[in-house]
C-alpha cells in the first residue's frame, strides 16, 4: 500500500512534468500551456455534461425500481474523470478522458465493479442491498 501511495504521489507527477517539458521542446511553452488550460476546460464540461446524464439515468432507474449499480459505478468514474482532467499532465488527461467519454468509461466500469467486488465478499461486514421505494 506504501508503495502505491509513494507511485501515486511522486513518481506519476515526476513523469507528468517530464512528459509536458517534452511536448514544450516540441510544440513550444504557450502552446503547452494552452493545451493544459483547454484540456481542463474542455474536461470540466464534458465532466458536468456527463455527470448531469448519469444523474438522470440513477432517477430513472430510481423510478423503476432498478438496481443503479452500472449507473453509479458511471459516476464515480465520470467524478474520477473530472478530477484528472483538471490536473494538468498529458497522461493524467488522457485516462481522465477516457473515464468521461460514454463509449470508453462503459468499457471501464465492469473493471471497477470486479475490483470492488473482490474487496468487498459477501463474507465481509458490509452488505450491498437493492432499495425499492416501497414501505412494508
Amino acid at each position: 500500500m506504501l508503495l502505491r501511495l509513494f507511485l501515486l504521489f511522486t513518481i506519476l507527477p515526476s513523469f507528468e512534468l517530464w512528459l509536458l517539458f517534452q511536448v514544450k521542446d516540441q510544440i513550444g511553452l504557450l502552446e503547452t500551456i494552452w493545451i493544459v488550460v483547454i484540456t481542463g476546460m474542455v474536461g470540466a464540461s464534458m465532466a458536468k455534461a456527463q455527470g448531469l446524464m448519469v444523474l438522470q439515468d440513477l432517477q430513472e432507474q430510481s423510478k423503476k425500481g432498478i438496481p443503479p449499480t452500472q449507473t453509479l459505478v458511471e459516476g464515480v468514474l465520470v467524478l474520477i474523470g473530472g478530477v484528472l482532467l483538471v490536473t494538468p499532465g498529458i497522461l493524467t488527461d488522457a485516462f481522465g478522458f477516457s473515464l468521461i467519454i460514454p463509449f470508453t468509461r462503459r468499457l471501464w466500469a465492469p473493471a471497477v465493479r470486479s475490483w470492488f467486488g473482490k474487496r468487498f465478499t459477501a463474507n465481509s461486514s458490509i452488505q450491498f442491498t437493492t432499495f425499492s421505494g416501497q414501505a412494508s
